[in-house]
């Protein structure tokens, strides 16, 4: 974005803009941030735009759905590799006007739903060449804008425990973050039954009842979401997981951390490496695991390894 563009954008922002000029306005700058590779993080967005969390979400899963952005390990944004702005024949708010007038009409029949995928695809083929291909993480179909998300994000600002309805109890919950897991959005909150900070998949919740006690946050958030691998997660239980992997499979555990906590502990003259994990439970890891058999074996804990391989001979019975 050129010099005089800027100077345009922010003059709006000095203004009294209509709602839609803001949208317009954020989006833009954000679709610039992301051009010249700033990597912003939701949490930064929101800081800078001054608006929730949730408007931010929106922005990046709703109204920029169209533009390759995905989410590193430190949930920072940036467009895939191979696509840029640079090279499309629209500037930025050209073609963001096309797509938010485009998107009035999007929901009228399901002809329209397509033609507008269609045609906003050919105007971003230019930017994206078809050397590269990857694929972006799926999101579960939930509505951001749903009443339970608007409580869930005030019970978060507000310090407020809840009352929650889950598919088998009823339990009160300090929330702290809204998170997404495998595209699966989560509430990372304090299970005051048993003082544990767990992960509760949000469209399990039956019922969420604010109430009007508040509590003071004592838990480190960011320490705590190093540690979230799974919707299993449950904090203060965590252990390490040692495991061998063959030659022909380590340089992909080499060149990609797969969980955070990864380590390599050793790397064998034949070319196979140990890999440590601290993990909470061992539904983190396990499908890791299997994915990987047979060149894939389970070092420590024992209790896990003879559970893990119970398992498998159950598969192996059951299947004949």
């Amino acid at each position: 974005m050129n010099e005089e563009k800027r100077k345009e954008l922010n003059n709006l922002t000095t203004k009294k803009p209509k709602t839609h000029d803001l949208t317009l306005t954020r989006l833009i700058l954000t679709l610039t941030k992301l051009s010249n590779n700033e990597l912003p993080t939701m949490n930064d967005l929101k800081e800078e735009y001054n608006v929730s969390l949730r408007t931010i979400q929106r922005d990046i899963y709703e109204r920029l759905v169209y533009f390759p952005i995905v989410k590193d390990d430190l949930s920072r944004l940036s467009f895939q590799n191979g696509f840029s702005l640079d090279r499309c024949k629209l500037e930025n708010d050209e073609m963001l006007l096309i797509y938010l007038a485009m998107s009035q009409v999007k929901d009228i029949s399901v002809n329209f739903n397509s033609k507008i995928d269609s045609i906003f695809a050919k105007l971003l083929n230019p930017a994206f060449s078809s050397t590269y291909f990857m694929k972006p993480q799926s999101f579960e179909k939930i509505d951001l804008k749903s009443k339970l998300f608007e409580n869930i994000e005030n019970s978060i600002k507000n310090n407020q425990i809840v009352e929650v309805l889950l598919k088998n109890r009823k339990t009160y919950i300090e929330p702290y973050k809204i998170l997404s897991l495998d595209g699966i959005w989560h509430i990372m909150a304090k299970d005051l039954e048993d003082q544990k900070v767990k992960i509760f998949i949000i469209s399990r919740i039956k019922s969420y009842d604010i109430l009007n006690t508040k509590f003071k946050l004592q838990t480190d958030i960011h320490s705590v979401l190093n540690n979230v691998h799974s919707s299993w997660f449950s904090d203060g239980d965590s252990f390490k997981v040692k495991i061998i992997i063959n030659h022909n499979i380590a340089d992909y555990f080499k060149s990609k951390t797969i969980l955070p906590t990864q380590k390599i502990l050793e790397e064998k003259s034949c070319g196979s490496i140990i890999v440590e994990f601290e993990i909470t439970h061992y539904e983190d890891i396990d499908n890791i695991i299997k994915a990987w058999l047979p060149d894939i074996r389970i070092i420590e804990p024992i209790a896990y390894k003879e559970k893990f391989e119970k398992e498998l001979l159950n598969y192996l019975n059951n299947s004949k």
